[in-house]
C-alpha cells in the first residue's frame, strides 16, 4: 500500500499527463500523477512563470525513505506533439464558436428574403421580447452547466415565484385599500371583497408601489432561496444534479398548482402590467416600425442585455467565474488548488434561482397574470437548448454567455419561422429536440478533433 507524500506545489502544463521522477534516499522511482488536468487559476495562485499552480498528493512507495525531491517532465509523445495539437484544437474551437453566429446570420438573411413580414423591425423586437424571459433563465443555466450541473426546475420555479409574488402583491394592495376605506364603507369589508367595495377615488389615492415592491422582492429573493435549496441538495446532499432538480421541478409545480387550485392568478394592481407592456421601454433612435412609429426596446429586452453582459464579464474576469470554470473542468484538481468547490457550486445554483426570479417578475408583468399550469412550461428545454447551441459543453468546464444569447436568438427565429410556415404547434418540440441532439453531437465531434 503506498503512502502519500506531503502536499507538494508543482507547475505542470495544462492538459498533459506528467511523469514524476522521484529521487529518494532509497532506489529511484517513477510514478504517474493522479491529477491529469490543471484548471486555470487566478493570478494570485500562479507560479512565478505564470503557469497554473496546484497542490497535489502523490502516491509514495513504502520504504522509499523520508528524503526526496520531485521533478515533473512531460512524456516524450506529448512533448513532441503538444504544440501542433494545441494549435489545431484552438483553431477548431474558434471556428466552432462562430458556427451558431453564422447559422443565425444565414437564417435571418434567408427568411428576410423569403418573407416581407419577417424583416420588419418590429418583428425582430417582438422575437427578442418574447424570448428575453427564456434568455434570462438560460444565462443562469449556462453557469450551472459550466460547473458540470443541470437545473430542470427553472420552469416550475418561474411559475411558483410569479404566482406567490402576485398573491402577495394582491394581498398587500388589498390591505392598503382596506385601511384607506372611509368608516361607513369599512363595515363588512374584507381582504377578499375590498377590491369590489373600494370606490375609484380610494383606489386612485392608494400608492401601488409598496405592493409591487413586496411582490417583486418575493419573486427575486425567493428565487435565490429556491436556488440555494437546489445547490444544497447537490453539494451537501450529494445528489446528482439531474435527480435533485427533477425532484424540485415536481415540488415547485405542485406547490403553485395546489395554492391556486390549478387556476390562473391575476394581479389586482393594474400598474404592475405597465412594466411588461410592449410600448414601454427606451425608444431606439433613428429606427421606426413599418407604420412609422418609434421602435421601442422593452424593459425585458434591456434587462436581458444587461444581465447577459454582466454575466459574461463576471465569467471571464472575476475569481468567481474562473473558479466556476475550474470546477467544471476538473473538480478534484480545483479542490487541490484551494477552490471551495461546494461553496462555488452552491452559489452558482443561487445565481440561477435569482435570475429565474427576475424572469418571473418580467414574465408576470407582461400579461399581469400567471398561469399555474402553463407559465414557465418547457423553459428548461428551451434554456438547455440555447446553452448547448451556444457552445457550452454539457460536460462542464467551458462555455460563454454570448453564445447562449446567440442560441436564444436562434431559437426565437426558428420559432417565428415555424409560425410563418404554419407548422403544427405541437411539432415545435420535435424541432427543438432535434436541435439539442445535433448540437451535442457537434460538440462531441469537436472534442474528438
Amino acid at each position: 500500500m503506498p503512502v502519500y507524500a506531503q502536499d507538494t506545489e508543482v507547475v505542470p502544463q495544462r492538459q498533459s499527463r506528467l511523469r514524476w521522477h522521484v529521487k529518494t534516499s532509497g532506489p529511484p522511482a517513477s510514478i504517474d500523477s493522479e491529477v491529469l488536468e490543471i484548471p486555470t487559476l487566478p493570478e494570485d495562485r500562479r507560479g512565478p512563470s505564470g503557469h497554473p499552480r496546484a497542490i497535489m498528493r502523490l502516491p509514495w512507495p513504502e520504504g522509499a525513505g523520508s528524503r526526496y525531491t520531485l521533478r515533473a517532465v512531460q512524456t516524450p509523445r506529448l512533448a513532441t506533439t503538444a504544440p501542433a495539437h494545441r494549435s489545431s484544437r484552438a483553431l477548431w474551437a474558434f471556428l466552432a464558436r462562430l458556427a451558431p453566429i453564422v447559422v443565425l446570420v444565414l437564417l435571418v438573411a434567408g427568411l428576410s428574403m423569403y418573407s416581407e413580414h419577417f424583416r420588419k423591425p418590429e418583428n425582430f423586437v417582438k422575437i427578442v421580447n418574447q424570448w428575453s424571459f427564456v434568455g434570462i433563465v438560460a444565462v443562469g443555466m449556462t453557469w450551472v452547466v459550466i460547473v458540470g450541473g443541470i437545473d430542470l426546475s427553472v420552469g416550475s420555479m418561474v411559475a411558483l415565484l410569479g404566482g406567490v409574488g402576485m398573491m402577495a402583491m394582491n394581498r398587500v394592495y388589498a390591505g392598503q385599500l382596506l385601511d384607506a376605506l372611509p368608516g361607513e364603507l369599512r363595515t363588512g369589508a374584507t381582504l377578499e371583497n375590498v377590491l369590489l367595495m373600494a370606490p375609484a377615488e380610494v383606489k386612485a389615492a392608494v400608492s401601488v408601489w409598496p405592493s409591487i415592491g413586496v411582490g417583486g422582492a418575493i419573486m427575486v429573493v425567493g428565487g435565490a432561496l429556491l436556488g440555494l435549496l437546489n445547490g444544497l441538495g447537490v453539494t451537501v446532499g450529494k445528489l446528482a444534479p439531474f435527480i435533485a432538480t427533477l425532484g424540485t421541478m415536481a415540488i415547485f409545480r405542485s406547490m403553485i398548482l395546489a395554492s391556486s387550485d390549478g387556476s390562473e392568478i391575476r394581479s389586482s394592481v393594474e400598474a404592475f402590467g405597465e412594466l411588461g407592456r410592449p410600448s414601454n421601454g427606451i425608444t431606439i433612435p433613428s429606427i421606426e416600425t413599418s407604420r412609422g412609429k418609434p421602435l421601442v426596446a422593452t424593459w425585458a429586452i434591456l434587462t436581458f442585455i444587461v444581465i447577459a453582459v454582466a454575466a459574461e464579464l463576471s465569467l471571464r474576469f472575476t475569481t468567481f467565474g474562473r473558479h466556476a470554470l475550474a470546477i467544471g473542468d476538473n473538480p478534484a484538481a480545483a479542490k487541490y488548488a484551494g477552490v471551495r468547490v461546494n461553496r462555488v457550486t452552491t452559489m452558482v445554483y443561487v445565481l440561477c434561482g435569482l435570475l429565474c426570479g427576475v424572469a418571473a417578475l418580467l414574465n408576470a408583468s407582461r400579461l399581469n397574470s400567471v398561469s399555474s399550469s402553463q407559465t414557465g412550461a418547457m423553459y428548461e428545454l428551451d434554456a438547455i437548448a440555447a446553452v448547448v447551441i451556444g457552445g457550452t459543453s454539457m460536460r462542464g468546464g467551458s462555455g460563454w454567455i454570448i453564445g447562449t444569447v446567440v442560441g436564444v436568438l436562434l431559437l426565437g427565429v426558428i420559432d417565428n419561422m415555424l409560425l410563418m410556415l404554419d407548422v403544427n404547434v405541437h411539432l415545435q418540440g420535435l424541432v427543438k429536440g432535434c436541435i439539442i441532439i445535433a448540437a451535442v453531437l457537434f460538440q462531441r465531434s469537436r472534442g474528438a478533433k
